[in-house]
């Protein structure tokens, strides 16, 4: 039976524990598109209150 051979990465058991904690929890494609969506629905608000700002209220 073969023996496993250990890779030499350079990070430490802790670096590399962290590391597919993070592959393993990263966001899904939804949960992504679903952040860009927020983010530019913000955008959008804030830019509609900048416009508000800068126009020239009458009186």
């Amino acid at each position: 039976m073969a023996v496993p051979v250990p890779l030499e990465t350079g990070l430490t058991g802790d670096e590399i524990m962290t590391a597919f904690d993070r592959a393993l929890n990263d966001m899904t494609d939804e949960q992504i598109n679903a952040k860009f969506t927020e983010i530019t629905t913000k955008i959008t608000e804030i830019e509609a209150r900048l416009t508000a700002l800068e126009t020239p209220q009458t009186e």
